[in-house]
């Protein structure tokens, strides 16, 4: 028999996260077919170091909580990134500022202890296991980013129990950011391995730009789409609530009448609000999806570019430039949202049905603004690659210039 898939959870050593660990992160990833485990949960108790190293080295998915910004965890993410290991980052959603900029562009599952809305993320595991299992989720990584070919993937072999090894798990590195560990099943030689080693195998995303030029096209048309609804409606409900506010403070909240209308404006408040907040959460799946398509394969495109920065300066250039209006736009949206995030956020707590709506709306702008905040991070990238590859090619042509003379 195959033995189930592993998936390793990176988290910090604190007992304030055995209950994320036992309530919200095993019981979907179970479900999903993984065995879940943590370095505490090894009996022979070595050096946890070499525990975490190998637990991260066989595993077909790793989950890391990146709460409390831990040095340790952050280690280990490097080494599950380096290794090429399929990963899902999680936070709690009060931790959601302290991701460090080098990785907002990739997506954070945020949590909430909160019983009534701990359920949220365990869906979440749960469905992205299954779409791993059955082959149908990528991941990224700085590493398959911004150095495709620099890490190869690896296959964990396990015995059956017939005469070869069953390789359920591929795990992708550089290039190729998928994983397939049903679908990839295939029978290979005992002579191939010794003992449940890993056999290294060359695996290379085979896009070129034309490729990455037709998902970006496809994504920035939902992009633009939706954003264009999202800005709509963003408006819409500044607007409502400065007039309901100007309203209630023009009031005599001392008077019976008064108390009787200020209920009446804030349960009208609490309706807008609401209504944008399930409009926003609507919208989100699908914002979240452009933009993944966006960054992961606008990365890829400038990625191949500036590997041969004399063939497509021009291009490089135009990357260069769409990039950086694209930085100006995202700093604007963001300005604005948080603007309107604030506001919402300081509505006084006057009535239980306001306030729920209020806290409501943050939470949903707090997750769109996550998402304008990894397109602003892909744009930063973007230029970054974009002007190595331009600094690149003056320097070969300036190394030209010098050895002109001397050719003569």
């Amino acid at each position: 028999m195959t033995g189930p898939l592993r998936a390793f959870v990176i988290m910090p050593f604190d007992p304030e996260f055995d209950a994320v660990y036992t309530d919200l992160i095993v019981p979907p990833l179970t479900s999903a077919g993984f065995v879940v485990r943590r370095a505490d949960d090894v009996e022979a108790r070595q050096n946890v170091l070499v525990d975490v190293v190998r637990g991260i080295a066989e595993a077909d998915l790793v989950v890391a909580d990146l709460t409390t910004v831990n040095a340790n965890v952050f280690y280990e993410l490097g080494l599950a990134h380096a290794m090429g290991v399929p990963t899902v980052l999680i936070a709690h959603q009060e931790a959601a500022d302290d991701v460090p900029f080098d990785l907002r562009q990739y997506r954070t599952e945020f949590y909430d202890t909160h019983f009534q809305r701990a359920r949220a993320i365990v869906e979440v595991l749960g469905k992205l296991g299954r779409s791993h299992v059955a082959g149908e989720i990528a991941f990224g990584s700085p590493i398959s980013d911004f150095l495709p070919g620099a890490a190869k993937p690896m296959v964990h072999a396990r015995r059956t129990s017939g005469a070869g090894l069953r390789v359920p798990a591929l795990r992708t590195g550089a290039g190729h950011r998928g994983s397939r560990p049903q679908a990839a099943q295939e029978e290979v030689g005992e002579a191939d391995l010794e003992g449940d080693g890993a056999l290294a195998v060359e695996l290379a995303d085979e896009r070129g730009l034309v490729d990455f030029m037709e998902s970006i096209s496809a994504g920035s048309e939902k992009l633009e789409r939706i954003s264009k609804s999202l800005v709509a409606a963003t408006e819409r409900v500044g607007a409502d609530v400065t007039s309901l506010a100007h309203r209630f403070n023009d009031l005599e909240p001392g008077s019976p009448a008064g108390q009787t209308q200020a209920k009446r404006l804030l349960l009208q408040t609490a309706h807008v609000l609401d209504a944008y907040a399930e409009g926003l959460e609507s919208e989100q799946p699908e914002f979240e999806s452009a933009v993944e398509t966006i960054t992961s394969s606008g990365l890829g495109y400038v990625t191949l570019l500036a590997e041969t920065p004399d063939q497509f300066r021009d291009q490089i250039e135009e990357v260069l430039t769409t990039s950086r209006d694209l930085q100006d736009v995202v700093a604007e949206s963001t300005g604005e949202l948080m603007g309107l995030r604030d506001g919402i956020a300081g509505l006084p707590p006057m009535l239980k049905q306001s306030n729920r709506a209020r806290n409501r709306s943050v939470r949903a702008l707090d997750a769109l603004l996550a998402q304008f905040d990894r397109v602003r991070s892909y744009a930063e990238q973007s230029i970054g690659l974009a002007e190595a590859g331009l600094e690149q090619l003056g320097a070969e042509e300036h190394d030209d210039d010098d050895a002109a003379p001397g050719d003569s």
